[in-house]
């Protein structure tokens, strides 16, 4: 989980999110840990970015979706409904 982003300049949230893109499309990932060798395993990582920073852009549904989510929307049913298909459908595409 992400939480509470860094507020970088627009090219720097550009390269974030590409390594972001890359992070959630690639079967298998770098893992590097202090004083430890690096190896490869495979990606079974899943990501939640909480932020008020509108950094994250661009999405078109297919590596990552951008929810608005709002407590405003507290008793929207059919609101969250949507939502929920939303995510699952797209969980869907990544399998």
């Amino acid at each position: 989980m992400f939480e509470e982003l860094e507020s970088f300049s627009a090219d720097q949230w550009i390269k974030v999110g590409s390594k972001l893109k890359d992070w959630i499309s690639s079967k298998r990932i770098v893992i590097r840990d202090f004083n430890i060798k690096s190896y490869e395993s495979d990606n079974t990582n899943n990501y939640i970015i909480a932020s008020n920073n509108p950094c994250i852009k661009d999405s078109s549904g297919r590596k990552y979706s951008i929810l608005e989510i709002n407590t405003a929307k507290k008793y929207d049913f059919k609101y969250w409904q949507f939502m929920r298909d939303e995510v699952f459908n797209n969980v869907e595409v990544l399998l």
